[in-house]
């Protein structure tokens, strides 16, 4: 039996957000819409400092680059969760919690 192949290519992206959306948990699906607006949302300069890492219970963990952003991000808190529950329109975000860590 000959196998058919398609003949169209798929974005790989496509794929993953597909598997992720069936397979992962709900707080996964949460992080991946995150992932999606977070460079839109706070800016070209802090997402190259700053990245999402984890989502869990309304708290988002964030990786920073060092502790000067960490403080600096901290007093953008209230602001940053704003924009993000904007964006996601749903008030997803409920606290920001900011590590240091390679980016």
């Amino acid at each position: 039996m000959k196998r058919k192949y398609n003949k169209e290519f798929t974005p790989v992206g496509g794929l993953i957000e597909d598997i992720l959306t069936r397979l992962r948990p709900e707080s996964d699906k949460k992080m991946l819409g995150i992932w999606k607006v977070w460079a839109r949302v706070v800016g070209e300069n802090i997402a190259a400092q700053a990245q999402p890492e984890a989502f869990k219970g309304g708290l988002l963990i964030v990786k920073v680059a060092g502790s000067v952003w960490a403080q600096q991000l901290q007093f953008q808190k209230n602001e940053l969760m704003h924009k993000l529950n904007a964006a996601l329109e749903d008030e997803l975000v409920r606290d920001i919690r900011f590590k240091t860590g390679s980016i």
